[in-house]
């Protein structure tokens, strides 16, 4: 079937017993990786020091140094056609579920050095390409030596099969960004818009993506009482070793609002004679206030073995050291040795308080269900319980973990800022326009606040994220005789004097910052007024007008 790229190995197959089966031409020597199963060698890698291919119902990989290792098809119930091999042992190659493997039976894989399997879709949505989602990978069939380009076949969004031809490091890209603050001040009911330019300084295809994560615009810390640290000692815990180096990646939250702690799974953990206990994690007040008002719609959880059963329990605000009042729970079905997402039936909402997420667990000896990561340990990211009263810490075990617990958010107020493009492919030296758009209908007056999350494959600077203000503002309160009145605030934004005139007696000016702390306050008296604002902080303020025809109110930006 052919050669490495050294010249070292060939792999094909042989019928020595009238029966194909896989075969490697090394060293002068013929070497037939099982002659009494049917199977075929397809693959080697440059270096000649692997070889790929099927026996039986397994995957294989050949190594002159380590011999035949036999793996499955730990994705689905189907075949495992593996076609290609790297020299650090990462294979590729296709699922098929029943015969004949026609292509929409097929499924695109890549089993990693340890053992860990997942799809090409994953693979390659891991490796920055965002749209790899919307693609069906039906097969990779040869791979370079540097694991940056592929040959197979797919089917594209719109249902054509096709063969593809796939770059995944086609360059350098570099994102530019300007600007990197946004602030808007609109009247309630107006619109408007704005754009933020994006570019791509460097060579090859720069491939974004941008979210809106809307925040608190004066996030209140709920601090929790002071509780006692728990050290039983007692519990026996034991480790899966299920991937020994590899590392397992979480599935991203299309939302962009995800709290945790963790990294990827590399291991399971439970109790060695069985029984139950509570695994979860403590999202601090410093944490969630910034998401007041948002859902906990999900949450995803790494499970290695099967448990007898499993629960979702949402714990609220209690000590620094124990759960507070039980808020929800939810039983569910979880798949082994991977990422569950539980979408909860009646979804959380997130108070600005402390909330513990975790698990309730019960199991039999022997299986380790609940997935930790690689560290460093923080100290909300691993408590332990067996009742869920008393909590320590997984580190006080000496695993320096965290748990695999990770909680995905929504936002439930008013979609005040959209995006378009949300996403796009820029070539070299290529620019273009995200436009933002600002709607104050429904707002009251006030300020509001988000962040702008735009993702790319510039390796240096993957994620930037922009802060955006709007200030909701009334031009005029209307006295009783319905008189409107003018007053006109300048230069805005400022950096020292402000100039303020009226069409009226000023009586009063008074200004507050995003806090709501009072800053300024002066009786004044005329119809103008001037003030300095060089000792402020940059940031946004609100000047308050008091004439006998009302109160106006208009926002101001400090710049220095």
């Amino acid at each position: 079937n052919g050669i490495s790229a050294n010249g070292s190995v060939i792999y094909g197959w042989a019928e020595p017993n009238w029966t194909r089966t896989a075969a490697i031409w090394y060293n002068d020597e013929m070497i037939l990786i099982d002659e009494t199963q049917y199977g075929e060698a397809w693959g080697a890698s440059p270096s000649g020091n692997y070889v790929t291919g099927g026996i039986g119902a397994d995957g294989f990989i050949w190594s002159p140094t380590e011999g035949v290792t036999l793996f499955q098809n730990t994705l689905s119930s189907g075949a495992i056609s593996p076609t290609s091999v790297l020299d650090d042992g990462t294979v590729f190659g296709y699922t098929s579920e029943g015969w004949p493997p026609t292509p929409d039976t097929r499924r695109a894989f890549v089993r990693h050095p340890a053992g860990a399997m997942e799809t090409f879709n994953e693979y390659v949505a891991s490796r920055g390409w965002f749209d790899a989602s919307d693609w069906i990978f039906f097969s990779v069939n040869d791979v370079t030596p540097d694991g940056n380009q592929f040959v197979g076949a797919a089917e594209l969004p719109n249902g054509d099969w096709i063969s593809f031809f796939l770059d995944l490091e086609p360059g350098t890209p570099i994102i530019e960004v300007n600007p990197l603050v946004i602030t808007e001040t609109l009247i309630s009911e107006e619109t408007s818009t704005q754009t933020i330019s994006i570019e791509n300084v460097g060579d090859g295809y720069l491939l974004y993506n941008a979210l809106v994560q809307y925040t608190a615009a004066d996030p209140k810390v709920k601090q929790v009482p002071v509780g006692e640290n728990f050290k039983s000692g007692e519990i026996s815990l034991g480790k899966r070793k299920m991937l020994e180096n590899d590392e397992n990646a979480a599935p991203k939250s299309a939302k962009g609002t995800t709290l945790n702690y963790d990294g990827n799974n590399i291991d399971a953990i439970g109790l060695i004679a069985g029984g139950t206990f509570y695994g979860a994690s403590r999202f601090l007040s410093e944490i969630t206030s910034v998401f007041e008002g948002y859902q906990l719609e999900s949450v995803d959880v790494y499970v290695g073995d099967l448990p007898t059963a499993i629960k979702l329990m949402i714990w609220d605000a209690g000590t620094t050291t124990s759960a507070g009042t039980l808020l929800y729970e939810q039983a569910f079905t979880p798949d082994q040795a991977s990422w569950n997402t539980v979408t909860l039936e009646s979804p959380v909402e997130i108070t600005g308080s402390d909330i513990w997420i975790g698990f309730e667990i019960t199991h039999i000896a022997g299986v380790y269900v609940l997935g930790i990561d690689g560290g460093p340990a923080d100290p909300n990211g691993g408590w332990l319980s067996i009742d869920a009263e008393e909590w320590e810490r997984i580190n006080d075990y000496g695993l320096n973990s965290n748990w695999n617990i990770r909680a995905n958010l929504s936002f439930n107020g008013l979609n005040w800022l959209s995006l378009s493009p949300a996403s796009g492919i820029l070539e070299e030296e290529q620019s273009e326009g995200m436009v933002l758009s600002f709607d104050a209908a429904g707002l009251e007056v006030g300020s509001y606040t988000a962040n702008i999350r735009i993702s790319s494959n510039d390796a240096e600077n993957s994620l930037i994220i922009i802060p955006v203000t709007l200030v909701v503002e009334q031009e005029v309160n209307i006295a009783d005789n319905m008189q409107i009145f003018s007053i006109n605030v300048f230069p805005n934004p400022a950096s020292n004097i402000v100039n303020i005139i009226s069409e009226y007696e000023i009586e009063q000016i008074t200004i507050v910052n995003m806090l709501g702390q009072k800053v300024y306050s002066s009786n004044v008296n005329n119809q103008r007024a001037v003030f300095d604002v060089s000792g402020y902080k940059d940031g946004m303020y609100f000047i308050h007008v008091l004439t006998q025809q009302g109160i106006y109110s208009k926002g101001l930006q400090v710049v220095k």
